[in-house]
């Protein structure tokens, strides 16, 4: 019986029990994970995490070792727990094993991918069944969405549609071995405003490249960075970044390198840390400082403003970051050179009518490009902070420093259990040049040597904007 929180659950091995369990003398032949080599990452980009662990079976029962096909579920589901809530879930995507040093068993290597990358294993199509008496084609495009439809509906729409086509050939078990979103509920969970994107044509393909379709859709309306993944709970969680950050910080504490060092806190005082090895590093190569906006001349030709004569800028299709309104985005001039980038406006959008024009939306979205001088800048070097939470104190982090009161008011707080891969972490380091709140984009987790303590390992950064390729897109 395990004296701690914390499980692991493979589909298909030990009828589905813990095998991050200590180790019974009275039962060889159960598997069970060695804590030390557990690593576990997540993160809130999109690009999904991993989770690594060594399996020991002391001695290989009759019916052949655990990881034998048929005794493992293929891509098994994975899930690490804290106390019965998941808190990472994946499947197997690899297997290593070898003969245990007894030479009676097996040690084994285990990899798990995050579930977001199942996104890439998940086909959508246009899925209409066949019927007696006429045919259908089946292999066209689709769409989802009506004219008035939100990128948000159509997310909720494509993903529904992701569960109906999953259940045609093998019903609801096809449905629930086919992917590992939650059977149960297939509407995601969504951060951020909707923008009207409207019925959006798509091809069949995976889950993702269907995604990231409504995904580029909404940001050339708007501007906006969109990041979807699949949280623990198996929901799709759709966020909107926008361009400033919440009102408070709610990861579990606040990163401080002076002052009161106080990491249980109170429903009036915050939890502080004093993290490990926090650094900065800084990417100048990333700096864009002036943004060229391409289009076809016979097109651009007709802009009102430029074939008018009625200019309102120096240059109609050109933005500098530090230049007032409607030359540039207004932002404070920085010392150095000024490396620039170029937009491919394609296709070309309809004009709008005056006074709009495409120059007046290209300084608009060059404003989104550019950001602000704090939250995100793209005319600043790209700043990433990584930090190492690590040790551990009274309950509740007896197992490693994970819950703390965090602010939800001038003067309130609330005990917040658990890091999570896009909260946003409170830092204030003056001698890093750090002061506010820091987006976390990954978590990378693992247990102290010979003990059951958790250490954390964050990596945060102001976020990174796409070049948002659909720039003028939408009238």
């Amino acid at each position: 019986m395990a004296t701690h929180p914390f499980a692991i659950l493979v589909d298909g091995v030990n009828s589905g029990a813990n095998i991050l369990d200590d180790y019974a003398t009275a039962s060889p032949t159960t598997p069970w994970v060695d804590p030390e080599t557990v690593q576990l990452t997540s993160d809130a980009t999109g690009s999904g995490g991993s989770l690594s662990f060594e399996v020991v079976q002391v001695k290989t029962p009759v019916g052949g070792p655990w990881w034998k096909s048929g005794n493992v579920y293929d891509n098994a589901r994975v899930r690490f727990q804290v106390s019965g809530t998941t808190t990472f879930l994946g499947y197997i995507t690899a297997i290593e094993a070898e003969l245990a040093e007894n030479g009676l068993g097996t040690r084994a290597s285990v990899k798990a991918a995050a579930a977001s990358n199942f996104l890439d294993k998940i086909i959508v199509y246009k899925g209409k069944v066949a019927a007696a008496g006429y045919s259908l084609e089946y292999t066209g495009n689709f769409g989802v969405g009506t004219a008035s439809s939100t990128d948000q509906a159509n997310v909720t729409a494509l993903v529904a549609k992701a569960d109906a086509v999953m259940a045609y050939t093998s019903g609801t078990s096809g449905r629930a071995a086919n992917r590992l979103i939650v059977a149960t509920n297939t509407t995601p969970t969504y951060t951020g405003t909707a923008v009207q994107v409207g019925n959006i044509k798509l091809v069949p393909g995976t889950l993702r490249s269907c995604l990231d379709s409504i995904k580029e859709a909404a940001e050339g309306v708007d501007g906006e960075q969109r990041r979807y993944w699949v949280a623990p709970s198996g929901t799709i969680q759709w966020a909107r970044l926008g361009t400033a950050t919440p009102t408070y910080a709610n990861a579990p504490f606040k990163i401080v390198t002076t002052g009161t060092f106080d990491p249980v806190g109170s429903v009036s005082t915050p939890s502080t840390l004093q993290a490990r090895n926090l650094s900065v590093s800084l990417d100048h190569d990333a700096i864009i400082k002036k943004a060229r906006f391409v289009m076809n001349s016979a097109w651009s030709k007709l802009d009102s403003q430029i074939s008018g004569g009625a200019y309102t800028v120096a240059d109609p299709y050109g933005r500098v970051y530090d230049a007032a309104a409607p030359n540039g985005a207004g932002m404070s001039t920085r010392n150095g050179p000024r490396p620039e980038g170029i937009i491919q406006v394609n296709p070309v959008p309809t004009r709008a009518a005056a006074p709009t024009f495409w120059t007046s939306k290209i300084t608009t979205y060059a404003n989104k490009f550019f950001g602000t001088n704090t939250y995100p800048n793209r005319a600043a070097p790209q700043r990433s902070i990584t930090l190492t939470i690590a040790g551990a104190g009274e309950s509740p982090n007896q197992y490693g420093y994970a819950s703390g009161y965090r602010q939800t008011g001038a003067s309130t707080y609330v005990l917040q259990s658990g890091w999570e891969a896009g909260q946003y972490l409170n830092i204030e380091a003056s001698a890093l040049d750090l002061s506010g709140l820091y987006r976390i984009e990954t978590i990378t987790m693992g247990f102290e040597p010979g003990s059951m303590v958790r250490k954390f390992d964050l990596t945060c950064e102001r976020v990174p904007r796409n070049p948002l390729k659909k720039f003028l897109e939408s009238a």
